[in-house]
């Protein structure tokens, strides 16, 4: 039960009373577990793309790109601490493993090596890692990754380069960073002291803007007894929403095609090349798929679409028909594609599995078909052993390679919020001040929150996805001159 005073509390934080409900039924109820069909493998689900054609959707997008409204979006937020866990498990524990002699003997391959002291024992090198450049509290997207000969690039300056290399249009390249607001400035100071060179040296106008995530996506949490957990003030404890809360930030771009990327999926810019080239493959490949279906929606205003032809273009898109399509009349069938092809469209990059963590391609049972989703394995329940089988056959992951057409058939940008699928929330347990306590997260940016885009999965090779989700991963050849 939610007493008055706490829905005044949250409605001062621009969380009104509906949301509220919803968070703490969801709280209450639990949150459903995604069922699997089968996985998404090449062939039934994923898309090979040889190289001559990616070469040819890619050229294919360079006839068109000057003519559309483009812009890149890379969430941004938080500080680095992960990143630099291992450090700061030897730091305080004084404690070595396979992962701290590695970096410790390769010191010279990392950007930063010459901020570094010389004739420094380990512990002072970590300490002054960690403390005194404070990487342990900086944003991921500002520690400088890869050396030059004119110094250092961050993730930032790096997104800057690929970014002009398949996102500038009319000599212009914009990019949206989401970043905490306790950094803005941090980000701000090193645009204003490298845009201007690297604008003059790329010859391309930046036309970079930020936002930060927004306090009306907080969720709330609940106690054993079910009671909304309240913070030392008596206020409720308010949690940051997850990344799937920027799909409010996603939906406020005045864009008509968007490419998605990760801040910390970067490389050197002397290994660019086949990044650049799927970037704008799967980008072709998006506005081919969007002109066909166009061209079948305004044939339906028309009245003049043919059943063949929705279909052709409903498996282009992958769109399975229910068990129930050949029995309706031609007009119930029509409904069925308007309602099925207007809506967003997303290409999204697959990479084999290597082992990374994270979500990847399936085939997800939806009413009486089945649609295809990027699921994390949070939202299967791993103790069914067919479930687990399933999860278990998929050969591909999810490098939040993702190219987004936002703007329906007659030119109006979509509502992003109508294509959420709210149920796909996670529910986890954390402690808070000795209690255990449960949290809510809104449903993954590129899980739940897109759960009912037309989504294509396309296969690209693991030369694209190059993350670093640890320090030793700068150590990887990705992330040094070729």
């Amino acid at each position: 039960m939610i007493l008055p005073e706490i829905y005044s509390q949250l409605e001062e934080a621009e969380i009104s009373k509906q949301e509220a409900d919803i968070q703490y039924n969801l709280l209450i109820s639990g949150v459903h577990f995604i069922q699997l069909d089968r996985a998404a493998v090449p062939g039934d689900g994923i898309r090979p793309l040889p190289i001559e054609e990616a070469h040819r959707y890619a050229q294919s997008f360079e006839k068109h790109r000057h003519s559309i409204n483009i812009q890149k979006f890379v969430p941004a937020s938080g500080a680095a601490s992960r990143m630099f866990k291992e450090l700061i498990v030897f730091a305080t524990e004084s404690k070595s493993s396979k992962e701290i002699d590695t970096l410790f003997n390769s010191l010279d391959k990392l950007a930063f090596y010459t901020q570094l002291p010389q004739n420094a024992s380990r512990a002072e090198l970590a300490g002054f890692i960690l403390d005194e450049l404070g990487y342990q509290f900086t944003p991921k997207g500002l520690i400088p990754f890869h050396s030059y000969s004119f110094g250092s690039r961050t993730p930032f300056e790096e997104h800057w380069v690929e970014g002009s290399s398949y996102a500038e249009t009319g000599g212009r390249t914009r990019i949206h960073f989401t970043v905490s607001e306790e950094h803005y400035d941090a980000f701000l100071k090193l645009y204003n002291r490298n845009a201007p060179t690297f604008e003059k040296n790329y010859k391309v106008q930046l036309d970079i803007d930020y936002s930060y995530q927004k306090k009306s996506t907080d969720t709330i949490a609940i106690d054993h007894n079910n009671n909304i957990v309240m913070d030392e003030k008596g206020e409720v404890l308010r949690r940051p929403g997850g990344h799937g809360a920027l799909i409010q930030n996603l939906n406020s771009i005045a864009a008509d095609l968007i490419f998605v990327k990760n801040i910390d999926n970067v490389t050197h810019e002397s290994r660019l090349a086949p990044t650049v080239l799927y970037k704008k493959a799967l980008a072709g490949i998006l506005l081919e798929l969007k002109d066909k279906v166009f061209d079948q929606l305004n044939a339906i205003d028309k009245k003049e679409a043919k059943n063949e032809e929705l279909e052709k273009v409903g498996e282009m898109l992958m769109i399975e028909k229910p068990s129930l399509y050949e029995q309706w009349n031609k007009n119930e069938q029509i409904e069925f594609w308007k309602k099925k092809l207007n809506r967003p469209i997303r290409i999204c990059g697959m990479v084999k599995n290597e082992g990374e963590p994270g979500g990847g391609p399936f085939w997800v049972k939806e009413g009486d078909g089945t649609s295809l989703q990027i699921v994390e394995s949070a939202q299967i329940d791993r103790s069914d052993s067919k479930q687990e089988s399933i999860f278990q056959e998929s050969t591909h992951f999810n490098p939040v390679d993702l190219v987004c057409y936002v703007n329906d058939y007659q030119g109006n940008k979509f509502n992003l919020l109508e294509f959420v699928d709210q149920s796909a929330a996670f529910i986890t347990s954390k402690s808070y001040n000795g209690t255990d306590i449960t949290v809510l997260e809104r449903p993954g940016l590129w899980n739940g929150a897109m759960a009912y885009w037309n989504t294509v999965f396309v296969e690209v090779p693991i030369e694209t996805f190059n993350p670093v989700k640890t320090i030793n991963d700068l150590l990887k050849p990705a992330h040094q001159k070729e």
